[in-house]
């Protein structure tokens, strides 16, 4: 059987469209990584106060007014920040404090012991 002229041998096509969707695959599969990763991170998580946090929380929101609840809230939460600078401070205030407790009327409270509180309140670290 001779051979048949003008049809040509079967050529080879150069094909990287293998090559070529896996680039695509791996560029878009970094990129969701990325995004989602920047998604996490902005999302902040709220971590639970510790007590010490609660407590300077509740003595900077004192009410003055109050007498009692201020005597009461701050010898309850201020023994968290006692160190040796301010407990001669504390000693002093909780002689004061003597005053207005286990009564069931009081007074409001003077106005230098309110500073002494104040000025307590104002050197402890929170």
């Amino acid at each position: 059987m001779e051979k048949i002229k003008d049809i040509k041998d079967i050529v080879i096509v150069p094909d990287n469209s293998l090559e070529i969707l896996t680039i695509i695959s791996l560029i878009i599969f970094i990129l969701i990584i990325y995004t989602f990763y920047k998604y996490l991170t902005k999302i902040k998580i709220e971590r639970p106060l510790t007590k010490k946090e609660k407590a300077c929380l509740k003595l900077k929101n004192i009410n003055f007014n109050n007498t009692k609840e201020t005597i009461y809230k701050f010898e309850e939460y201020i023994i968290l920040f006692l160190n040796k600078k301010n407990e001669d401070i504390y000693k002093q205030i909780l002689k004061l404090n003597e005053n207005y407790k286990y009564k069931l009327n009081v007074e409001l409270l003077e106005k230098n012991h309110i500073e002494k509180i104040k000025s307590m309140l104002k050197d402890i670290k929170c």
